[in-house]
């Protein structure tokens, strides 16, 4: 097995080599045909370089290689828990959102040193919902598998309720004007 990774958009995928050396690509539920391979790692055993031509088709998760630079044994190397189970599985169904995430206009002028005190204010504004929505569900859920997963550590409300009181003033829990916006209220339903 080895982890691919592409090198327009940043896919990881998994590749099992069968015994006549072609490639089966594994990229969860995401089309493969689009994207450029171009890096290949044999989990930690270094890296090569193969070029590798998708095959467009109606089955987008075969393709095959153009160079059969190093015959390996699938069963010689050890699966990498990050393409499987649980990390895989969050990894690959927060990737879009992630992404819509990382290209709003706050984040972008955010890391590109363009942030304003009145942006980082509504975005304090919006954590104090969605973690109080948040923590809310944790205090009152009945499943046990969801409490055990409520790390205090992680809990935000208290520290980001300082933080409103700094940006909005101390009667900022009256202030009639202090409510989410229509995103938030969405992301919080």
């Amino acid at each position: 097995m080895f982890n691919l990774r592409c090198s327009a958009c940043g896919l990881a995928a998994l590749m099992v080599i069968n015994k006549s050396n072609s490639f089966q690509l594994s990229t969860g539920n995401r089309a493969s045909y689009h994207h450029q391979i171009d890096q290949i790692s044999n989990n930690g055993r270094g890296s090569s370089l193969y070029s590798v031509t998708p095959e467009l088709s109606t089955d987008v998760d075969a393709i095959t290689t153009s160079q059969n630079k190093q015959a390996t044994s699938a069963s010689t190397i050890s699966e990498n828990p990050r393409l499987s189970g649980l990390s895989f599985i969050l990894d690959d169904g927060t990737r879009k959102s992630h992404s819509l995430a990382e290209n709003t206009a706050f984040v972008t002028g955010f890391f590109g040193g363009l942030s304003s005190p009145q942006s980082f204010k509504k975005l304090v504004t919006s954590l104090y919902y969605i973690y109080t929505a948040m923590e809310g569900s944790f205090d009152s859920t009945e499943y046990l598998n969801v409490k055990a997963i409520d790390d205090e550590e992680l809990r935000r409300v208290s520290s980001l309720e300082k933080d409103m009181e700094y940006f909005h003033g101390p009667n900022w829990k009256s202030d009639k004007s202090i409510s989410p916006t229509p995103a938030t209220m969405a992301y919080v339903s």
